[in-house]
């Protein structure tokens, strides 16, 4: 499927970013951009949401994801995101 490759590069590029300093408004505005683009997969939401600070909208997305789909992205590089000290609630 050619978007989610273009969504997890995107997701990863941002991901990437977001490790050395915070975003800016205009990569925020990419990642805002994707989302509303409706993206076919929950895990594209809640990236995106984790990589924005926004845990409850994570969270909502993540619930829709099946059990297996939620153990998988449990092991993904972007879920760092979900556990920092400053975000109040943890996915899971």
């Amino acid at each position: 499927d050619p978007h989610l490759t273009d969504n997890i590069g995107t997701l990863n590029y941002f991901q990437a970013i977001k490790r050395k300093r915070p975003l800016e408004k205009e990569e925020r505005q990419q990642l805002r951009m994707l989302v509303e683009s409706k993206p076919e997969y929950e895990s594209t939401y809640v990236g995106a949401y984790l990589l924005l600070d926004d845990l409850e909208a994570a969270r909502v997305h993540y619930e829709c994801m099946d059990e297996k789909e939620q153990e998988s992205f449990q092991h993904l590089p972007i879920c760092y995101f979900s556990k920092q000290e400053d975000l109040s609630v943890e996915i899971k």
